[in-house]
């Protein structure tokens, strides 16, 4: 469970041991670079996912990790500040899943990295759902869902995380699969485990996938847990 399922992606800044880039960087759309005409005399934008379109970039350092922000546009209307390597997750429909970035001021000297004209200290912010320009965070719409652990997936029009809840004041945590269907709000989970956080991996928990329709929780120690499209489990 302990081993990061961090994947070294184009864009991305390779990572130290437990940070968050581990995570980031393993979600990262494919960019289509096109050409969009909108007014910006030091960066050259191109399309990231859909009418969204990547402004402007830079370095981020968050202390424990860093990697590499967006600025996303949408038109000529400022959508957010994103993980880059995360991008603009499709849902369905026109709902959108990104993960954001807060600037904290410029990074001096060691915190700075010279292979970026922008350098920013920065907090990672909040998964975030977009629907016609109208933004809802994630943690708000489904149980038990953390925002650096949960390390979530959109798959067949639904979000699939790993549930997390606290128990006691030990550390000691409940862990569950979870699928939340953010047309009718409802949210499934099936319980796997107890288990303690000790560590600063965001990683830890790796993200849920599919293959041949079948969804995948890896939840370590040999114990890869299967789904059917519409949450049945086949273990």
């Amino acid at each position: 469970m302990k081993n990061s399922w961090f994947l070294i992606l184009l864009l991305l800044l390779t990572a130290c041991h437990n940070d968050k880039s581990k995570k980031i960087a393993s979600k990262t759309d494919t960019i289509n670079r096109v050409e969009v005409k909108i007014k910006d005399a030091l960066f050259k934008p191109y399309l990231l996912k859909a009418d969204y379109y990547v402004t402007d970039t830079g370095y981020f350092n968050i202390g424990i990790g860093d990697g590499v922000y967006a600025v996303v546009k949408k038109g000529e209307k400022l959508i957010d500040t994103i993980a880059l390597a995360y991008g603009v997750n499709h849902i369905q429909g026109d709902q959108f899943l990104y993960y954001t970035i807060k600037g904290e001021g410029p990074a001096k000297n060691e915190d700075a990295n010279p292979k970026y004209k922008k350098s920013i200290m920065a907090s990672l912010g909040n998964y975030t759902i977009i629907s016609n320009e109208k933004k809802e965070l994630l943690i708000n719409m489904t149980p038990d869902f953390d925002d650096y652990f949960s390390s979530p997936s959109t798959i067949n029009g639904n979000i699939y995380y790993w549930q997390i809840k606290k128990i006691d004041s030990s550390g000691q945590i409940k862990v569950s699969a979870a699928e939340f269907d953010p047309i009718t709000k409802q949210t499934k989970n099936l319980f796997l485990m107890n288990d303690y956080l000790e560590t600063d991996d965001s990683g830890y928990f790796p993200q849920p996938y599919i293959n041949k329709d079948t969804i995948y929780f890896d939840a370590g120690k040999n114990k890869l847990i299967k789904f059917s499209k519409d949450f049945k489990s086949y273990n």
